[in-house]
């Protein structure tokens, strides 16, 4: 895939966010993006034009919002700073349950099946939580992990991006179980991780990159990507497009098929 920057530049300029992009399958309302805010609110724009749907789709009044999921018509919002997963309409905005989940420092949330995957920054873990009544299953289904940012979630395996130690870590979604805790190392503050099609793409905050990496080996694809990015955070990929924000950009999610403090979203068309 060739990779070209600036194709596509959407500005959302009132943005005070956090540090996350997210994309997860699902088809709730075509081809919307859906990002969080640190000013507390999810705001929603056309994945193609760019263009303002609803900037404050939800407002929960709370700072520190990261990951954002979106599945089944519904949100999934990680609320650093208050300890919490809310769960909102993603059509009305609607708050289903504002403490879905509660738990300490939640960075990264995933959705599939029926299940809740959250990464607890500060914990160090990867809980595992029921979607609907925010039961849990495994609250460290997997442990010892060093600052876990964003997660995702593909082929029945869990992919972390852990910014302390500079490495993107594979897991067991059912069992936790290690699959490779350094499935890529050597990266320099890595927050976002999106996989398809045997690759896996991470963001590098300190370089201001996107690598790409085989994600059965770990072995690089081309480790600079895309460069020349502002504390890159956040990643998904839409279409065989990459989505990316920088820090000030809040959580991302995009409703098609696929698997703090930026102001620009990027998007790279190939």
């Amino acid at each position: 895939m060739n990779i070209t920057t600036n194709i596509r530049l959407i500005i959302v300029s009132s943005l005070i966010a956090c540090t996350t992009l997210w994309a997860t399958p699902g088809a709730a309302r075509g081809q919307q993006i859906y990002e969080t805010n640190n000013s507390g609110t999810v705001g929603e724009y056309n994945a193609t034009t760019g263009a303002t749907i609803n900037s404050s789709l939800v407002s929960y009044n709370s700072l520190g919002a990261a990951g954002i999921a979106v599945s089944g018509g519904d949100l999934w919002v990680a609320n650093y700073f208050a300890n919490s997963v809310g769960e909102y309409n993603a059509t009305t905005g609607a708050t289903i349950n504002a403490s879905l989940v509660s738990l300490s420092t939640p960075f990264g949330v995933a959705v599939f099946g029926g299940n809740l995957w959250v990464t607890s920054n500060s914990g160090g873990t990867i809980g595992e939580y029921n979607a609907t009544t925010g039961a849990t299953i495994n609250a460290s289904l997997v442990s010892g992990l060093s600052g876990p940012q964003l997660i995702t979630i593909s082929g029945g395996n869990l992919f972390v991006a852990n910014t302390n130690s500079g490495t993107i870590g594979e897991y067991n979604a059912t069992t936790g179980a290690t699959i490779n805790a350094s499935l890529v190392s050597g990266l320099s503050g890595p927050v976002g991780v999106v996989v398809s099609g045997g690759n896996v793409w991470e963001t590098n905050a300190g370089t201001g990159t996107i690598g790409e990496y085989n994600a059965t080996t770990g072995a690089a694809v081309n480790p600079s990507l895309v460069s020349g990015l502002s504390q890159a955070a956040g990643i998904a990929m839409y279409g065989g497009n990459l989505l990316s924000s920088t820090i000030r950009t809040a959580g991302l999610a995009n409703t098609m098929p696929s698997p703090g403090r930026p102001l620009t979203p990027r998007w790279f068309r190939g």
